[in-house]
């Protein structure tokens, strides 16, 4: 159990810096082809992204990549 721990971390810390690193990139991909929508939340007119789940999506598959060729066998 305990040799489960590095890799763990060091997938989580994938993750969490590609998604940190991929959303101002999806960010100006999607104002660049306007998929906007209006911020619900605040007074002032302000426009999001819409779609901003993709990368939240590649920070998982990608840890879950590295994991896997860390631990081919679970």
């Amino acid at each position: 159990m305990e040799q489960l721990i590095i890799p763990a971390i060091i997938a989580i810390v994938v993750a969490f810096f590609s998604v940190y690193g991929l959303t101002p990139f999806v960010i100006r991909a999607l104002e660049k082809r306007n998929i906007t929508v209006v911020d619900a939340n605040k007074k002032e007119k302000t426009m999001i992204a819409r779609p901003g789940g993709l990368s939240i999506i590649v920070g998982i598959e990608l840890s879950l990549i590295i994991f896997l060729c860390i631990f081919p066998y679970l």
